[in-house]
Protein backbone atom coordinates (compact mmCIF):
# COMPACT_ATOMS: atom_id res chain seq x y z
CA UNK A 1 0.00 0.00 0.00
CA UNK A 2 1.12 3.83 -0.77
CA UNK A 3 0.05 6.62 1.23
CA UNK A 4 -0.73 9.70 -1.25
CA UNK A 5 0.13 13.01 0.27
CA UNK A 6 3.56 13.26 1.67
CA UNK A 7 6.09 14.99 1.07
CA UNK A 8 10.11 14.48 1.08
CA UNK A 9 10.86 17.91 2.66
CA UNK A 10 8.46 17.03 5.95
CA UNK A 11 10.53 13.87 6.19
CA UNK A 12 14.11 15.69 5.70
CA UNK A 13 12.95 17.76 7.93
CA UNK A 14 12.86 15.74 10.93
CA UNK A 15 16.87 14.82 10.74
CA UNK A 16 17.49 18.33 9.96
CA UNK A 17 16.07 19.56 13.54
CA UNK A 18 17.72 17.10 15.48
CA UNK A 19 20.67 18.26 14.36
CA UNK A 20 20.24 21.85 14.57
CA UNK A 21 18.86 21.14 18.00
CA UNK A 22 21.97 19.31 19.35
CA UNK A 23 25.01 20.95 17.24
CA UNK A 24 26.05 23.34 20.20
CA UNK A 25 25.68 20.61 23.33
CA UNK A 26 29.05 19.31 24.50
CA UNK A 27 28.49 15.81 23.59
CA UNK A 28 28.12 16.64 20.09
CA UNK A 29 30.98 18.99 20.20
CA UNK A 30 33.35 15.88 21.49
CA UNK A 31 31.52 13.76 19.03
CA UNK A 32 32.73 15.80 16.28
CA UNK A 33 36.13 16.24 17.60
CA UNK A 34 36.22 12.18 17.98
CA UNK A 35 35.65 11.83 14.91
CA UNK A 36 38.21 14.46 13.28
CA UNK A 37 40.59 12.53 15.44
CA UNK A 38 39.83 9.13 14.00
CA UNK A 39 39.94 10.29 10.32
CA UNK A 40 43.37 12.19 10.80
CA UNK A 41 44.63 8.96 12.70
CA UNK A 42 43.55 6.43 9.33
CA UNK A 43 45.16 8.81 6.84
CA UNK A 44 48.47 8.45 8.87
CA UNK A 45 48.05 4.56 8.84
CA UNK A 46 47.31 4.52 5.41
CA UNK A 47 50.30 6.61 4.99
CA UNK A 48 52.18 3.80 6.36
CA UNK A 49 53.31 1.52 3.90
CA UNK A 50 54.95 -0.76 6.20
CA UNK A 51 52.16 -0.75 8.65
CA UNK A 52 49.57 -1.26 5.86
CA UNK A 53 51.37 -4.24 4.43
CA UNK A 54 51.95 -5.93 8.07
CA UNK A 55 48.03 -5.39 8.19
CA UNK A 56 47.19 -7.18 5.08
CA UNK A 57 49.43 -9.95 5.75
CA UNK A 58 47.76 -10.42 8.85
CA UNK A 59 44.28 -10.55 7.47
CA UNK A 60 45.55 -13.32 5.14
CA UNK A 61 47.08 -15.76 7.62
CA UNK A 62 44.27 -15.26 10.47
CA UNK A 63 40.90 -16.14 9.89
CA UNK A 64 38.63 -12.75 10.64
CA UNK A 65 36.83 -12.47 14.12
CA UNK A 66 33.85 -10.32 14.31
CA UNK A 67 31.33 -10.05 16.39
CA UNK A 68 28.56 -8.50 14.32
CA UNK A 69 28.62 -11.43 12.29
CA UNK A 70 27.61 -15.79 13.28
CA UNK A 71 31.00 -16.97 12.55
CA UNK A 72 34.62 -16.95 11.59
CA UNK A 73 32.97 -18.22 7.96
CA UNK A 74 30.73 -16.26 7.60
CA UNK A 75 32.71 -13.24 8.20
CA UNK A 76 35.14 -14.72 5.16
CA UNK A 77 32.38 -15.13 3.34
CA UNK A 78 30.65 -11.90 3.65
CA UNK A 79 32.66 -9.79 0.91
CA UNK A 80 31.94 -5.99 0.65
CA UNK A 81 32.64 -3.80 -2.72
CA UNK A 82 35.28 -0.76 -3.22
CA UNK A 83 32.69 1.63 -1.40
CA UNK A 84 31.82 -0.94 1.43
CA UNK A 85 28.50 -2.02 0.53
CA UNK A 86 28.07 -5.77 1.92
CA UNK A 87 27.78 -8.53 -1.20
CA UNK A 88 24.95 -11.14 -0.10
CA UNK A 89 26.23 -13.34 -2.60
CA UNK A 90 25.26 -17.38 -2.78
CA UNK A 91 28.35 -18.83 -1.10
CA UNK A 92 27.12 -17.03 1.45
CA UNK A 93 23.86 -17.33 1.91
CA UNK A 94 24.50 -21.12 1.86
CA UNK A 95 26.30 -21.08 4.39
CA UNK A 96 23.84 -19.32 6.33
CA UNK A 97 21.22 -21.85 5.55
CA UNK A 98 23.09 -24.05 5.69
CA UNK A 99 24.15 -23.53 9.70
CA UNK A 100 20.44 -22.97 9.93
CA UNK A 101 19.83 -26.73 8.86
CA UNK A 102 22.40 -27.90 11.56
CA UNK A 103 20.34 -25.82 14.14
CA UNK A 104 22.99 -23.11 14.61
CA UNK A 105 22.26 -19.53 15.44
CA UNK A 106 22.80 -17.14 12.79
CA UNK A 107 22.52 -14.13 14.35
CA UNK A 108 25.84 -12.35 15.85
CA UNK A 109 27.90 -13.85 18.01
CA UNK A 110 28.18 -10.88 20.00
CA UNK A 111 24.08 -11.21 20.89
CA UNK A 112 23.05 -14.84 21.35
CA UNK A 113 19.63 -15.85 21.15
CA UNK A 114 19.41 -12.38 18.92
CA UNK A 115 17.76 -14.51 16.49
CA UNK A 116 14.79 -16.20 18.47
CA UNK A 117 14.30 -12.80 20.41
CA UNK A 118 13.30 -11.88 16.38
CA UNK A 119 11.41 -14.97 16.12
CA UNK A 120 9.64 -14.78 18.92
CA UNK A 121 8.84 -11.25 18.64
CA UNK A 122 7.35 -12.04 15.15
CA UNK A 123 5.45 -14.86 16.52
CA UNK A 124 4.00 -12.84 20.18
CA UNK A 125 3.21 -9.20 18.36
CA UNK A 126 2.51 -9.71 14.54
CA UNK A 127 -0.85 -11.23 13.69
CA UNK A 128 -0.73 -14.04 10.79
CA UNK A 129 -2.52 -11.86 7.93
CA UNK A 130 0.37 -9.56 8.48
CA UNK A 131 3.52 -11.82 9.00
CA UNK A 132 1.99 -13.86 5.51
CA UNK A 133 1.35 -10.72 3.12
CA UNK A 134 2.44 -8.10 4.98
CA UNK A 135 5.20 -5.78 3.78
CA UNK A 136 8.20 -5.77 6.30
CA UNK A 137 11.23 -3.49 6.36
CA UNK A 138 15.06 -4.47 7.99
CA UNK A 139 16.76 -1.36 9.65
CA UNK A 140 20.59 -1.82 9.28
CA UNK A 141 22.49 -5.03 8.34
CA UNK A 142 25.44 -6.10 7.81
CA UNK A 143 24.06 -9.88 6.92
CA UNK A 144 20.73 -11.07 6.21
CA UNK A 145 20.18 -13.10 9.75
CA UNK A 146 17.30 -10.76 10.58
CA UNK A 147 16.30 -11.04 6.98
CA UNK A 148 16.44 -15.06 6.92
CA UNK A 149 14.79 -15.11 10.57
CA UNK A 150 11.95 -13.34 9.13
CA UNK A 151 11.14 -15.61 6.12
CA UNK A 152 11.24 -18.99 8.46
CA UNK A 153 7.88 -20.96 7.62
CA UNK A 154 6.88 -19.84 11.55
CA UNK A 155 7.35 -16.75 10.98
CA UNK A 156 6.49 -16.18 6.95
CA UNK A 157 7.35 -12.86 5.48
CA UNK A 158 8.07 -12.76 2.10
CA UNK A 159 7.82 -9.30 1.14
CA UNK A 160 11.09 -7.52 2.93
CA UNK A 161 13.11 -4.05 1.99
CA UNK A 162 16.39 -3.97 3.60
CA UNK A 163 17.60 -0.03 4.33
CA UNK A 164 20.76 0.77 5.11
CA UNK A 165 23.58 3.17 4.53
CA UNK A 166 25.58 0.99 2.90
CA UNK A 167 23.10 -0.58 0.81
CA UNK A 168 23.44 -4.58 0.48
CA UNK A 169 24.26 -5.81 -3.09
CA UNK A 170 21.94 -8.52 -3.16
CA UNK A 171 23.33 -11.27 -5.65
CA UNK A 172 21.48 -14.61 -4.69
CA UNK A 173 19.04 -15.83 -7.19
CA UNK A 174 16.38 -17.18 -4.05
CA UNK A 175 17.59 -14.20 -1.48
CA UNK A 176 16.85 -11.86 -4.79
CA UNK A 177 12.61 -12.28 -4.94
CA UNK A 178 12.04 -11.58 -1.49
CA UNK A 179 14.68 -8.92 -0.49
CA UNK A 180 15.09 -6.23 -1.95
CA UNK A 181 17.68 -3.12 -0.74
CA UNK A 182 17.18 0.86 -0.12
CA UNK A 183 20.01 3.66 0.20
CA UNK A 184 18.92 5.14 3.66
CA UNK A 185 19.92 8.38 1.74
CA UNK A 186 16.52 7.59 -0.75
CA UNK A 187 14.18 7.54 2.20
CA UNK A 188 12.66 10.76 2.05
CA UNK A 189 12.11 10.39 -2.14
CA UNK A 190 10.77 6.84 -0.95
CA UNK A 191 8.48 8.24 1.53
CA UNK A 192 7.17 11.33 -0.86
CA UNK A 193 6.62 8.69 -3.56
CA UNK A 194 4.14 6.64 -0.61
CA UNK A 195 6.40 3.83 0.42
CA UNK A 196 5.04 2.28 4.07
CA UNK A 197 5.53 -0.75 5.83
CA UNK A 198 3.00 -3.09 8.23
CA UNK A 199 6.32 -3.72 10.08
CA UNK A 200 9.76 -2.54 10.66
CA UNK A 201 12.80 -4.51 12.28
CA UNK A 202 15.73 -3.12 13.86
CA UNK A 203 18.12 -5.13 15.89
CA UNK A 204 21.17 -3.65 17.03
CA UNK A 205 20.86 -0.43 14.53
CA UNK A 206 19.11 2.49 15.80
CA UNK A 207 21.81 3.33 18.48
CA UNK A 208 24.58 3.96 16.02
CA UNK A 209 22.82 6.41 13.78
CA UNK A 210 24.33 9.51 13.88
CA UNK A 211 27.68 8.21 15.28
CA UNK A 212 29.62 7.92 12.22
CA UNK A 213 30.93 4.38 12.86
CA UNK A 214 29.10 3.22 9.69
CA UNK A 215 29.93 6.09 7.55
CA UNK A 216 26.53 7.88 8.54
CA UNK A 217 26.38 11.42 8.94
CA UNK A 218 27.35 12.62 12.61
CA UNK A 219 24.17 13.80 14.64
CA UNK A 220 24.81 13.68 18.28
CA UNK A 221 21.08 12.86 18.55
CA UNK A 222 20.41 10.39 14.93
CA UNK A 223 18.91 8.03 17.01
CA UNK A 224 16.12 9.80 17.93
CA UNK A 225 15.77 11.02 14.60
CA UNK A 226 16.00 7.81 13.23
CA UNK A 227 12.76 6.98 15.93
CA UNK A 228 10.61 9.35 14.38
CA UNK A 229 11.71 8.41 10.39
CA UNK A 230 10.44 5.06 11.43
CA UNK A 231 7.03 6.00 12.72
CA UNK A 232 6.61 7.87 8.91
CA UNK A 233 7.39 4.85 7.17
CA UNK A 234 4.86 2.59 9.00
CA UNK A 235 1.47 2.29 8.39
CA UNK A 236 -1.35 3.49 10.77
CA UNK A 237 -1.58 0.17 13.39
CA UNK A 238 2.14 -0.81 12.27
CA UNK A 239 4.66 -2.73 14.42
CA UNK A 240 8.26 -1.55 15.14
CA UNK A 241 10.42 -4.47 16.72
CA UNK A 242 13.21 -2.97 18.42
CA UNK A 243 16.33 -4.58 19.57
CA UNK A 244 18.56 -2.04 21.30
CA UNK A 245 20.95 -1.90 24.58
CA UNK A 246 19.43 -0.96 27.94
CA UNK A 247 21.26 -0.24 31.00
CA UNK A 248 20.46 1.57 34.21
CA UNK A 249 23.15 3.23 33.41
CA UNK A 250 23.15 5.06 30.00
CA UNK A 251 25.81 6.70 27.68
CA UNK A 252 26.45 8.19 24.35
CA UNK A 253 29.05 6.52 23.08
CA UNK A 254 32.06 8.07 24.33
CA UNK A 255 33.51 5.83 26.78
CA UNK A 256 33.33 3.18 24.25
CA UNK A 257 34.70 5.47 21.01
CA UNK A 258 31.31 6.14 19.79
CA UNK A 259 30.42 3.11 18.65
CA UNK A 260 26.95 2.85 19.96
CA UNK A 261 24.99 4.06 22.43
CA UNK A 262 23.28 2.47 25.32
CA UNK A 263 19.85 3.42 27.08
CA UNK A 264 18.24 3.73 30.29
CA UNK A 265 15.85 5.34 32.07
CA UNK A 266 16.46 8.88 30.69
CA UNK A 267 17.18 8.63 27.38
CA UNK A 268 14.85 5.59 26.06
CA UNK A 269 11.40 6.95 27.37
CA UNK A 270 12.71 10.35 24.52
CA UNK A 271 13.42 7.07 22.20
CA UNK A 272 10.00 5.64 22.28
CA UNK A 273 7.85 9.11 22.07
CA UNK A 274 4.81 8.36 19.99
CA UNK A 275 4.87 4.61 20.34
CA UNK A 276 2.80 2.47 22.31
CA UNK A 277 5.17 -0.49 24.26
CA UNK A 278 3.09 -3.73 23.89
CA UNK A 279 6.05 -6.09 24.73
CA UNK A 280 9.57 -7.63 25.19
CA UNK A 281 11.36 -10.55 23.82
CA UNK A 282 14.76 -11.50 25.54
CA UNK A 283 16.89 -14.40 25.80
CA UNK A 284 15.16 -16.94 23.60
CA UNK A 285 12.51 -17.17 26.22
CA UNK A 286 9.18 -16.01 26.18
CA UNK A 287 7.68 -12.86 25.26
CA UNK A 288 6.69 -10.27 28.03
CA UNK A 289 3.59 -8.50 27.73
CA UNK A 290 2.59 -5.45 28.63
CA UNK A 291 3.18 -1.52 28.22
CA UNK A 292 5.24 0.35 30.59
CA UNK A 293 2.73 2.71 30.91
CA UNK A 294 1.39 0.20 33.59
CA UNK A 295 4.98 -1.66 34.36
CA UNK A 296 4.29 -0.08 38.00
CA UNK A 297 1.06 -2.39 38.30
CA UNK A 298 1.59 -6.27 39.25
CA UNK A 299 1.72 -8.23 37.62
CA UNK A 300 3.74 -6.53 35.04
CA UNK A 301 6.72 -4.90 37.29
CA UNK A 302 8.42 -7.79 37.77
CA UNK A 303 9.22 -8.82 34.56
CA UNK A 304 9.94 -5.11 33.42
CA UNK A 305 12.24 -4.97 35.87
CA UNK A 306 14.10 -7.46 34.11
CA UNK A 307 14.64 -5.02 30.94
CA UNK A 308 17.41 -3.08 32.85
CA UNK A 309 21.11 -4.43 33.05
CA UNK A 310 22.07 -3.39 36.17
CA UNK A 311 25.69 -5.24 36.47
CA UNK A 312 29.04 -3.60 35.94
CA UNK A 313 29.76 -4.79 32.21
CA UNK A 314 32.98 -3.61 29.35
CA UNK A 315 30.05 -4.87 27.42
CA UNK A 316 26.59 -3.25 28.33
CA UNK A 317 25.69 -3.19 24.93
CA UNK A 318 25.63 -6.83 24.81
CA UNK A 319 21.76 -6.81 26.55
CA UNK A 320 19.53 -6.11 23.92
CA UNK A 321 15.77 -7.36 24.55
CA UNK A 322 13.50 -6.76 21.52
CA UNK A 323 10.69 -4.37 22.02
CA UNK A 324 7.57 -4.65 19.88
CA UNK A 325 6.17 -0.79 19.66
CA UNK A 326 3.32 0.04 17.74
CA UNK A 327 1.74 3.11 16.35
CA UNK A 328 -1.56 3.85 16.13
CA UNK A 329 -1.54 7.32 14.12
CA UNK A 330 -0.34 7.66 10.38
CA UNK A 331 3.43 9.42 9.98
CA UNK A 332 1.43 12.71 8.73
CA UNK A 333 -0.46 12.76 11.55
CA UNK A 334 2.33 11.89 14.22
CA UNK A 335 4.39 15.08 11.95
CA UNK A 336 1.90 17.52 12.63
CA UNK A 337 0.39 16.76 16.40
CA UNK A 338 3.55 15.80 17.65
CA UNK A 339 4.18 12.63 19.67
CA UNK A 340 2.96 11.18 22.82
CA UNK A 341 5.12 11.33 26.25
CA UNK A 342 5.43 7.61 27.89
CA UNK A 343 4.42 8.61 31.55
CA UNK A 344 5.73 6.07 33.96
CA UNK A 345 8.85 3.94 33.23
CA UNK A 346 10.20 0.70 36.03
CA UNK A 347 12.77 2.11 37.38
CA UNK A 348 12.52 0.59 40.82
CA UNK A 349 15.64 -2.21 39.55
CA UNK A 350 18.42 -0.36 39.02
CA UNK A 351 18.97 1.07 42.64
CA UNK A 352 22.30 2.22 43.13
CA UNK A 353 23.73 3.38 39.65
CA UNK A 354 27.31 1.57 38.64
CA UNK A 355 30.51 3.87 38.36
CA UNK A 356 31.76 2.61 35.58
CA UNK A 357 30.88 5.26 33.75
CA UNK A 358 31.04 9.57 33.66
CA UNK A 359 29.63 11.75 31.69
CA UNK A 360 32.05 14.84 33.01
CA UNK A 361 31.88 18.14 32.27
CA UNK A 362 30.66 21.11 29.63
CA UNK A 363 34.61 20.52 28.68
CA UNK A 364 33.57 17.03 27.45
CA UNK A 365 32.69 13.91 28.69
CA UNK A 366 35.04 11.67 30.62
CA UNK A 367 35.29 7.82 31.42
CA UNK A 368 36.22 6.46 34.90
Amino acid sequence: MLIAGRSAADFSEVRAEYANRSSQRPDSVALFKFREREKARVAAAKNSTAKRNAMEAVKAVKAPRNGQLASAKVTRLLRKDDTQRPIWDTPLMDEMRAMMKRGQDIGPTHYPKATLDVLHACQAFLDVRVRERGSFAVVSSISPWVELTLMRPDCGASNITTIEYNEPRVQDPALALRVRTLDTRKLAEAYAAGLAFDVIVSFSGIEHDGLGRYGDPLNADGDLALARELQMLLKPGGTLLLGIPTHCVEHDGHCFAYNGRVYGPGRLPRLLQGYTVDGWCWAGQACTRGSLQEADRPPNAASWEELWYRGKSPRPWVHQPVLALSVKDSGQELRRSGTRVLSAWPTRACGRQPTWVSRGDASGPQCI
